[in-house]
């Protein structure tokens, strides 16, 4: 996780939780949590966290990951875009053969923001 790459702009909000892979019914699933350890709900805002707080747990613990409840505000947008650069499950990380395709959305994406207003 590169916190570098998170847009400022999501930095002020509230909407923050860690995540964790649990196996469930024969697949893996990310299961959010508190930075205190307790699990944390995608529909409940008083589990969520500022990300300060939740990059900290973050380095402090070993969290797969952290994510952010785009449900809190819904004029945002979020594209997931996992396996677009070829690998098929999460123990693989390798770059693969990508799919030229979805790269070219990733730098579209990019364009257009970068195009837009400043938003962070």
């Amino acid at each position: 996780m590169r916190a570098e790459y998170i847009p400022r702009l999501l930095h002020k909000l509230m909407g923050w939780v860690l995540w964790r892979y649990e196996r469930r019914k024969r697949k893996w699933t990310k299961v959010p949590f508190r930075p205190d350890g307790n699990r944390a709900s995608t529909t409940d805002p008083r589990t969520w966290s500022d990300f300060g707080t939740v990059l900290n747990a973050y380095r402090e613990r070993a969290w797969d990951g952290i994510g952010f409840v785009l449900s809190a505000y819904p004029d945002l947008v979020g594209i997931d875009l996992d396996k677009c650069w070829g690998y098929p499950d999460w123990r693989d990380r390798s770059l693969g053969t990508g799919n030229h395709g979805k790269a070219q959305f990733v730098h579209g994406a990019v364009a257009l923001r970068n195009g837009s207003q400043d938003l962070g």
